[in-house]
């Protein structure tokens, strides 16, 4: 489990606290990025609408 918290540098307050044990599953998931659907159904999908425009000669 971590915290993360986030300080002000003017001021030294701290405007938000991230607690992992707060979170489901009591961590942060985050994505791997991975394009390929074999690898990462869940980020594929991000990314399936993400493509180029075909590009002309």
């Amino acid at each position: 489990m971590g915290t993360g918290p986030k300080v002000d540098p003017a001021t030294g307050l701290i405007l938000r606290h991230l607690d992992s044990a707060q979170m489901p599953a009591s961590c942060l998931l985050v994505r791997c990025g991975n394009r390929r659907t074999t690898r990462c159904r869940s980020c594929a999908e991000v990314y399936r609408h993400d493509s180029a425009a075909p590009t002309r000669t």
